[in-house]
């Protein structure tokens, strides 16, 4: 759900509507301001666009689904293991603290955290932090209020919030987000005044986790893929968060 805080954004939301069902998105919906307080439990907001066509992601067990295929097709995997150097070729070698991997291709995938490795890619994009919270679980009574149609939501702010429900029931709160990477040392200070905002009656509720982390954002808001030296390829701008060195 795509939820709008002002008349502007709710008519953007529209737009996107009538744009993404050009390309075959036929499950949206437009929602008024007493649709979105029903579903999610909160009057912060004038309407939203719902899509049925989302879902939810758990990105730990996505990423070890991801890193099971890759081994169980006799790829390795070496963590820990940031590479520094790139040496071009016909045959690239990747380059980390304790070792180098020659390869037929490689793939920079590492988004935020590429770092100064290729800054012909790096200076079309900026990194950007978030901070998320879990709450303690929330009571039946809660729940009835919180998020009772357990969608997953974000607003339409240039510096977005989001949220849904975890599997075992806690408010998963991010936002925050900044232009350029940064490690908070208060993170739930930095949240709690957003979730509140939204959920005051969930004021004052125990936080039992907190974490920070970056994300890429291109200039030009769009995913960004390409080659650069025939055999060496980047993906950034996307869920994709790896250094992958196909050999």
């Amino acid at each position: 759900m795509f939820t709008a805080l002002n008349h502007k954004q709710l008519q953007g939301l529209e737009q996107h509507k009538k744009h993404w069902e050009r390309y075959g998105n036929d499950q949206l919906r437009m929602m008024d301001a007493s649709e979105v307080e029903a579903a999610v439990g909160t009057t912060a907001y004038k309407g939203a666009l719902l899509d049925m066509r989302g879902g939810h992601i758990h990105p730990l067990k996505l990423a070890l689904g991801e890193a099971a295929a890759v081994t169980a097709l006799g790829g390795q995997i070496f963590e820990q293991s940031g590479v520094t150097r790139l040496e071009k070729g016909a045959n690239p070698v990747a380059h980390t603290e304790k070792g180098s991997v020659k390869a037929k291709y490689i793939v920079l995938a590492g988004n935020a955290y590429l770092g100064g490795l290729a800054p012909n890619i790096s200076n079309k994009a900026i990194p950007c932090g978030t901070q998320v919270v879990a709450t303690e679980p929330l009571s039946d009574a809660q729940l009835k209020e919180i998020l009772p149609s357990d969608y997953c939501v974000e607003d339409c702010n240039y510096l977005l919030d989001y949220f849904r429900l975890s599997a075992d029931k806690r408010l998963l709160f991010g936002g925050g987000v900044v232009y350029g990477a940064r490690d908070p040392e208060n993170i739930e200070g930095i949240i709690r005044p957003k979730m509140e905002k939204i959920f005051p009656q969930l004021k004052g509720i125990g936080i039992d986790y907190k974490w920070t982390g970056n994300f890429l954002l291109t200039y030009s808001r769009m995913p960004q893929f390409g080659a650069f030296a025939d055999n060496i390829y980047y993906l950034q701008a996307t869920v994709v968060t790896v250094l992958l060195v196909l050999t």
